[in-house]
């Protein structure tokens, strides 16, 4: 059974099928997914996650499109800019949708895993919980989300770095 074939039977059994990151396929259902259904997701994991893949970008290119329009025809910008404007709502967006987790134990900081002292320390959502982080460490913490989620979006979209 081909990889769009595994993803469609998932989404008419009312199961959705997401990427986390670039190697992990997550999964969500109101009710049990068929018996087997999940074990044959795993097992076609490569072909499933790029699928899945290929529909994320048309996603992003969807919601880049989208926004540059209403940008350029609504907000009367010529299409460079509109385009600009989109692509920083597309990083933005990106942002959202891929939450910090807590990679690190309870009392370590979520940028450098260094030791924090209770009176030295920020809580920062992530996910559906929180992690700590040294008040130093954010703006370098910030930065490199930022650059994480400008080379996706890039990526995603199939432009170049020195593109928009």
């Amino acid at each position: 059974m081909s990889a769009t074939s595994l993803i469609a039977e998932a989404q008419a059994a009312g199961v959705h099928l997401s990427l986390l990151g670039r190697d992990r396929i997550t999964w969500a259902c109101e009710t049990d997914p068929p018996p087997g259904l999940i074990d044959r997701i795993r097992a076609a994991k490569g072909a499933v996650l790029a699928a899945l893949e290929v529909e994320e970008a048309k996603h992003w290119r969807t919601f880049f499109e989208e926004r540059a329009a209403i940008r350029e025809y609504d907000g009367g910008l010529t299409r460079p800019d509109a385009e600009a404007g989109a692509l920083q709502d597309a990083i933005a967006h990106w942002l959202a949708r891929n939450p910090l987790s807590p990679g690190v134990p309870e009392d370590g900081c979520i940028h450098c895993a260094g030791a924090l002292p209770v009176d030295y320390r920020v809580a920062v959502l992530a996910g559906s919980g929180h992690a700590w982080l040294h008040p130093t460490c954010m703006p370098e913490m910030n930065e490199a989300r930022l650059a994480l989620a400008r080379r996706e979006v890039h990526r995603l979209l199939g432009l170049s770095e020195a593109a928009v």
